[in-house]
């Protein structure tokens, strides 16, 4: 276990729920509305010229929310564009992003349609106000990214135009052992590659996927083997982060129409761990991972490559329901909320932290204004956090089963403030813990309605025994300098 500095202290937090929606609820509501099917965009496949004129078409009819990026070039010197579409207020350094990338593989083009048709889809329902994606937009960053290999595109090559494999081409912890970090390069980096990799590091993306053809399947990490072997073994290479990545993946495959069914008689399940397939190295899903934090999940989409035009129709209506949920599930619906520094008079300030989950992988950071995203499967945690000057804090935390998330804001007390008793309170709609000194059960009660709970029904919550029919539990302090008072949450 991983100790916080100054102390452990562990609490069972009821759930909090985001405000964005459900994907078990959604998997049972009616069909998301679809665009005519004599949409441009699904009728035929078109050139890169057209691609780039029908983002900036969309970018100027978006409600103000669009931005169009050129965020690279082409080893053939073509513009390498994506639209953001965002409506809050975060800095680019702060807004939690989700990012979609299309054309990887020059021959393997449906996704450069299939992105054109989400970014109209999504700029026409938030113009018409339609409140989950207005929701979804004022949370979350979404950047579209139709085509990563536009010279491939044009010459039908699974490469680009030096015959190099994109998705064999980052840097990749087993193919280069000596990198002291896989943020760094390689020199061996394709112009596309050089471009993802310092657009994905500019930006805090939560979560990617990248539209892929040849199969129908979420694949997951690792792609490769520790020892390196490219031999098809059938055995799994798991994260540390194996238990979220598998929920993302069912997720997404639950959410598409048919991925998840025994129709699909190679993946059943719909998901599949990269090296259990098939071992990759260079792949840009690790790479992901490692350099930046970002769970990306490999989506082969349909089992022929480029698929006959009548078949995009038919794709664009298996995928819009994951499209549209599966970022909020990423970057909404693990745990998430702001990091506080406390100060003398009361007051809040935003603060800096890296916060860690034990027995995961990534260690995440707050941006400047305190913000964090922790993508998890639901369960319970042990989540550090820590900044520096400060008192590191530990606490348990309950991811809820049903895919709404956890918001939680955290205080940290400067070394050199004396420390408080433990409380949960209300800021800005959500939890905020401060936690400064263990738990101690003679001054913690929990109140139920209006009637309290004595410490004993405390640790028996905290063993995980149903207390009084599953009533909405609060937190509620006692200090022996103070009058005994309880805050409804």
């Amino acid at each position: 276990m991983r100790v916080s500095r100054g102390f452990i202290a562990c609490l069972l937090i009821d759930t909090f729920h985001a405000v964005i929606g459900n994907p078990v609820r959604l998997i049972n509501q009616a069909r998301l509305p679809l665009q005519d099917t004599s949409s441009p965009f699904l009728t035929k496949y078109h050139s890169n010229a057209e691609l780039v004129h029908h983002l900036t078409q969309i970018s100027q009819h978006c409600g103000g929310i669009a931005q169009q990026i050129v965020w690279g070039k082409s080893n053939n010197n073509l513009d390498l564009v994506a639209l953001e579409l965002y409506g809050g207020q975060e800095s680019v350094d702060c807004r939690p992003g989700f990012k979609f990338v299309g054309n990887v593989h020059g021959d393997e083009p449906s996704g450069r349609q299939l992105l054109l048709a989400l970014a109209d889809y999504l700029c026409s329902a938030y113009v018409a106000k339609d409140d989950r994606i207005v929701k979804m937009l004022n949370n979350i960053s979404i950047v579209i990214i139709p085509t990563m290999n536009p010279d491939g595109f044009d010459q039908k090559l699974r490469e680009n135009s030096k015959k190099v494999d994109l998705n064999r081409n980052f840097p990749d912890p087993i193919k280069n052992k000596l990198l002291k970090s896989l943020r760094e390069h390689t020199g061996m980096e394709q112009p596309e590659t050089l471009a993802m990799m310092n657009f994905t590091l500019s930006r805090r993306f939560i979560g990617s996927l990248a539209l892929h053809e040849g199969a129908l399947v979420a694949n997951y990490p690792f792609d490769g083997y520790a020892d390196g072997h490219t031999e098809i073994r059938g055995t799994k290479h798991a994260s540390p982060d194996d238990a979220t990545f598998m929920h993302l993946a069912k997720t997404y495959a639950t959410l598409h129409e048919n991925m998840a069914s025994p129709s699909n008689r190679e993946f059943p399940t719909g998901i599949t761990n990269g090296a259990q397939w098939y071992p990759v190295y260079g792949g840009m899903q690790d790479w992901n991972y490692f350099a930046a934090n970002c769970m990306e999940l490999t989506l082969e989409l349909n089992e022929k490559k480029w698929p006959d035009v009548p078949r995009l129709a038919q794709m664009w209506q298996e995928n819009l329901k994951a499209f549209v949920q599966y970022p909020q599930t990423v970057v909404l619906g693990g745990v998430h909320g702001h990091i506080f520094s406390s100060g003398d008079a009361g007051e809040r300030n935003a603060l800096a932290a890296s916060i860690h989950i034990q027995s995961q992988g990534m260690e995440i950071s707050s941006c400047p204004s305190g913000q964090y995203y922790r993508p998890l499967a639901p369960g319970l945690y042990n989540m550090t956090v820590e900044s520096s000057g400060h008192i590191a804090s530990t606490v348990e935390i309950r991811v809820p089963e049903d895919g709404l998330g956890l918001v939680l804001n955290i205080e940290l007390k400067p070394h050199d403030q004396p420390t408080a008793s433990m409380e949960q309170q209300i800021f800005n709609g959500s939890p905020t813990i401060n936690l400064d000194s263990p738990v101690n059960l003679s001054h913690t009660a929990l109140v139920v309605g209006k009637g309290s709970i004595s410490p004993l029904q405390v640790m028996l919550y905290v063993l995980g025994i149903p207390l009084l029919g599953g009533l909405s539990l609060y937190l509620w302090r006692q200090s022996q300098d103070r009058k005994e008072k309880a805050s409804e949450l």
